[in-house]
């Protein structure tokens, strides 16, 4: 975070926490806090004061609590953005490549209840369905 954005988080924290805030730990970020919030991204101070404020806590955080929590929102980001990069995409949806699949399968496993529910989920119906 640049040094203005480490005041607008800092009268962000004292407008959600009031005077217990501003009385615990200033009116302004002193050089301890600058230098530790420096290296964080603003977006996940901001989700990590969401966070907080969501958790219902009545005391401001400590400086190793709003590292912390900054430091969790990263993780939770890059942990989500890891999922989304392992999903396979869907498959490839196309009728007529499953009936030639089914027609293979109907030669390989001869007519029976297997093929015949392949068949009817291909075309919409539960097996013994009459509708």
């Amino acid at each position: 975070m640049t040094p203005p954005e480490i005041t607008q988080l800092w009268r962000r924290l004292a407008d959600i926490w009031g005077a217990r805030f501003t009385q615990q730990f200033g009116d302004s970020p002193n050089p301890t806090w600058t230098e530790a919030l420096t290296p964080l991204p603003l977006d996940h101070a901001r989700e990590a004061l969401r966070t907080l404020i969501a958790s219902g806590t009545p005391h401001p955080p400590t400086l190793p609590e709003l590292v912390a929590a900054v430091r969790s929102s990263q993780r939770k980001r890059a942990l989500e953005e890891r999922s989304r990069e392992a999903l396979l995409p869907p498959p490839p949806t196309d009728p007529e490549r499953a009936r030639a699949n089914l027609r293979l399968l109907r030669a390989a496993l001869g007519p029976g209840p297997a093929t015949e529910g392949l068949a009817a989920g291909l075309a919409g119906k539960v097996p013994g369905d009459s509708r």
